[in-house]
């Protein structure tokens, strides 16, 4: 759908359709009623670009970089419940479990 900054970080946002959503809301609802903790954040699913990213001249207009990504609807096939820790600063990232 986008691309855009996140602190320093260049992420690449994508749409998500009603089933998509209402699955996500089911998931949290489980991991909540079975005690598992879980970021609360609104769901925002995205593709890491670049990590501490550098735009010449504090640019903002990140269209160019929107126009090379655009394209077909990227299916979801596989939903991966995925847990962050942070080793030395730098995000580790564990797959706990998948759902084809």
């Amino acid at each position: 759908e986008k691309t855009e900054m996140f602190r320093d970080i260049l992420v690449c946002t994508f749409r998500v359709d009603a089933s998509l959503r209402q699955y996500v809301q089911t998931l949290r609802g489980e991991l909540e009623s079975s005690g598992i903790g879980f970021d609360h954040k609104p769901f925002r699913p995205h593709v890491t670009l670049v990590r501490r990213a550098v735009l010449p001249g504090n640019r903002t207009d990140l269209s160019a970089v929107r126009d090379m990504l655009g394209g077909p609807e990227i299916p979801v096939r596989r939903v991966c419940l995925m847990r962050t820790d942070f080793v030395d600063g730098r995000p580790k990232y564990s797959c706990l479990r998948t759902i084809e």
